[in-house]
């Protein structure tokens, strides 16, 4: 009898085995490629779709994958493994996919908003290079374009329901930034990676069992056969869906590529590249990494300010800001530490910002260096001539470097 839902898997209709999907005619994805400006919105909000971006998956050539396949064969399923992840390479977690049983070994990724990307020990493996490098150029690309690459293994009888790629799927928030992080959070239509990348596939192992569909939107969806070693582009605006309905584990290669298009900072070598090592451990929220070794070198908070008139919109300002996922809340919107709270028994500025640092989560922000804060205190306005001596004098002692770190994290993290 077969089953309705995959081991694993809730039992709710978005996860059911449709098996007359099997059913269905498997298209071959046409040559071509999704051009930049194809991807700036979801698809099914696009009022009128370009005929050249249909069908949305485009077959950009074709590689030998033997040697791969050879190379998972001899690992077996220690090859997947976290422990072995954490022996010969780096540990990520992609908590929903985990959740779902499907495994995964990383090479390299960046971060949701391509703050940076993390070379892992594995995509300076000789061995592994010269079973991808012929993929990424059959692709058309180089590797340093490369900003997220990976190997996933979909296992038996397993969905992944129709979606569009957002990056705000299910996701490991730390608890305490979560019970900081009050008020309703606003999630947008679609994340900052994936506007800004290329969504390419590369079928390792799998089989006429798998069904592949994508389309504009969940009524228009159309089957694809993405055959071992085709080296195919998905558009992941587009609506799409995977079932493995095949009695074994189905793996892709699977990787993101910036483009001569982008903006200047998503590119190398201005997209700072940080080599992880065995033993490195990675720190995640819902869209930071931040390296462990890390701890306790950020910048100091808050890292904004917010001051205006009185029903000038502050706050609603200040909300909006922090519906931004790598922006937690203080312990109070308003320090008030530029005017009535300034304390003048401390004559060392680096004391004073150690005390307006402790108007915020420390501890978050000593875990996650890449996260934000910010003080939004209206009435420093009304007290300027007090406040901006006094912010002049802290701002003298951060240091150049950090000024322009906080300067360039706040232009590239919050694009127009």
């Amino acid at each position: 009898m077969q089953p309705d839902f995959g081991e694993g898997q809730p039992h709710v209709e978005k996860f059911r085995l449709r098996w007359e999907l099997l059913d269905e005619e498997a298209l071959v994805p046409p040559s071509g490629a999704v051009l930049y400006h194809q991807k700036r919105q979801p698809i099914h909000q696009t009022e009128e779709v370009e005929e050249d971006a249909r069908p949305f998956i485009f077959t950009r050539g074709s590689a030998d994958v033997s040697g791969i396949s050879a190379k998972l064969d001899a690992g077996g399923e220690d090859i997947w493994s976290e422990a072995t992840a954490r022996a010969e390479n780096v540990h990520l977690l992609r908590p929903s996919h985990d959740s779902w049983g499907i495994r995964k070994i990383i090479f390299c990724f960046a971060d949701d908003f391509l703050q940076r990307c993390y070379r892992f020990p594995l995509w300076r493996d000789p061995e592994w290079r010269a079973l991808l490098d012929p993929i990424f150029a059959a692709a058309g690309i180089a590797p340093s374009q490369v900003v997220r690459c990976l190997i996933a293994s979909m296992p038996p009888r397993t969905v992944i329901p129709v979606h569009h790629d957002t990056g705000l799927r299910q996701s490991l928030v730390v608890s305490r930034i979560s019970r900081v992080k009050q008020g309703p959070h606003v999630e947008t239509s679609t994340g900052y990676w994936v506007k800004h990348t290329h969504r390419v596939h590369c079928a390792i192992r799998t089989d006429a069992k798998v069904v592949f569909r994508v389309g504009p939107d969940e009524e228009n969806l159309l089957r694809f056969q993405l055959a071992p070693g085709e080296v195919v582009e998905l558009n992941n605006q587009a609506k799409h869906f995977v079932t493995n309905f095949w009695d074994e584990y189905r793996s892709h290669l699977i990787f993101d590529f910036v483009d001569e298009a982008a903006p200047a900072d998503l590119r190398f070598p201005r997209m700072p590249e940080i080599d992880v090592a065995v033993g490195d451990e990675l720190v995640q929220t819902r869209r930071s990494i931040d390296l462990r070794r890390d701890e306790g070198t950020g910048i100091s908070p808050p890292h904004f300010l917010i001051i205006g008139a009185q029903k000038a919109g502050t706050t609603s300002m200040y909300e909006y800001i922090c519906q931004h996922p790598c922006v937690i809340k203080g312990k109070r919107r308003e320090t008030h530490f530029l005017d009535w709270r300034w304390q003048t028994r401390l004559q060392d500025p680096d004391d004073q910002w150690r005390w307006w640092a402790h108007f915020f989560d420390e501890e978050a922000h000593r875990i996650h260096p890449s996260l934000r804060a910010g003080d939004s205190t209206p009435s420093y306005l009304l007290a300027s001539h007090a406040v901006i001596p006094r912010l002049q004098r802290m701002l003298q002692v951060r240091p150049s470097v950090q000024r322009l770190s906080l300067q360039l994290h706040a232009a590239r993290s919050f694009p127009s």
